[in-house]
């Protein structure tokens, strides 16, 4: 048994109602999560200076190049990963994230951990909010102590 859906339409202005479809679709999801589908390179920026855990040890950020092996987490989990590319970008702004005694510079649109694979825009947290950070070769839970919106002084 075969089933056709019939539009009543010629072949070309089905295609050209096919297009326009898919550019709505397209709108539509930009519309509903607009700032990551803008996010700089997928995921926002670090200020220039933040240091990166590496197999090696800790490198400036802006020192790392296409290529270097770098820790990540996927799925919860620590891993290597290369780096895939880089931006440099002058921001208006960076968002300070302070936990335990150390602090973080970030764009808004930053994503950090704050379960076990699961992520938050910088600029939707708030004081109090859960953040893994890496010690020690490991990764934990720690509060955030605050959240200030400040001035770039240097590119990201």
């Amino acid at each position: 048994m075969r089933f056709d859906v019939s539009i009543g339409l010629s072949p070309e202005p089905r295609k050209v109602a096919m297009a326009r479809m898919m550019w709505w679709l397209a709108v539509i999801l930009l519309c509903l999560n607009p700032v990551t589908s803008w996010a700089r390179g997928g995921g926002g920026c670090l200020a220039e200076g933040t240091l990166v855990s590496t197999p090696d040890g800790s490198v400036a950020i802006e020192r790392l190049k296409k290529g270097d092996t770098v820790w990540s987490v996927v799925e919860g989990r620590l891993k290597r990963a290369e780096v895939q590319a880089l931006t440099a970008v002058e921001p208006e702004e960076f968002l300070e994230v302070s936990a335990s005694g150390s602090r973080l510079e970030v764009t808004a649109e930053h994503l950090l951990m704050v379960g076990r694979g699961e992520y938050r825009l910088a600029d939707r947290l708030n004081e109090g909010n859960t953040v893994f950070e890496l010690r020690n070769g490991r990764l934990r839970a720690t509060q955030i102590l605050a959240v200030r919106r400040m001035a770039a002084r240097r590119p990201a």
